[in-house]
């Protein structure tokens, strides 16, 4: 009886595992530490379920994890904008209080003018939510 509690378990909890899901990260952060956490997050995601949709919004601090200023950030960046299934968008509003115009983007990430409005509409239309960069030092 043990053995098929535990053999359902695990059929269940795989199961479980493979629906899909939307999932948008929230980013803003300065530290450089914070940011590879999330797009580590954002790619294992997106790499482990290529049936669902990730999104990662960047705003406030996080503004210059979308430009070429951290070479290594800015590879994983690109890396990641490059699965089909994940997004990667940062707030114009930011872009403007940091002076960054598209072109000093990491090619492929995308604006919208509020970060904070993304994730409220991702959220309405049942998309989980995750916090990044709380346990990060700066």
């Amino acid at each position: 009886m043990k053995y098929i509690f535990l053999s359902l378990f695990v059929f269940l909890n795989t199961l479980a595992q493979n629906q899909n899901i939307k999932v948008v990260f929230d980013i803003t952060s300065s530290s450089p530490k914070a940011h590879k956490t999330a797009i580590k997050h954002l790619s294992l995601m997106a790499n482990a379920y290529p049936d669902s949709e990730f999104e990662l919004v960047m705003y406030s601090g996080s503004g210059k994890m979308a430009t070429y200023e951290n070479k290594e950030i800015a590879e994983k960046l690109s890396e990641v904008v490059s699965l089909d299934n994940a997004r990667v968008i940062l707030c114009e509003a930011t872009m403007n209080k940091l002076g960054l115009k598209r072109k000093d983007l990491v090619e492929g990430v995308e604006t919208v003018p509020d970060g904070i409005l993304e994730i409220a509409i991702k959220q309405s239309k049942g998309w989980s939510y995750i916090k990044e960069g709380l346990n990060s030092s700066n």
